[in-house]
């Protein structure tokens, strides 16, 4: 799994062993709390989009 600074658009993560496209990616952190990362993956296998927060 890479880093959250190494999500970015176009680049293809592994996850639960199925390659993903990241489509879309935002970077949000809320004063103390941790860092999310979230992002709108797509597969080959799936028609449609969906949401993971990392």
């Amino acid at each position: 799994m890479a880093n959250l600074t190494e999500i970015k658009t176009g680049r293809i993560v592994k996850l639960n062993g199925d390659p993903y496209l990241v489509v879309w990616n935002q970077f949000n952190r809320k004063q103390q709390r941790k860092p999310v990362m979230r992002t709108k993956l797509k597969t080959s296998s799936m028609v449609t989009r969906w949401t993971k927060p990392f």
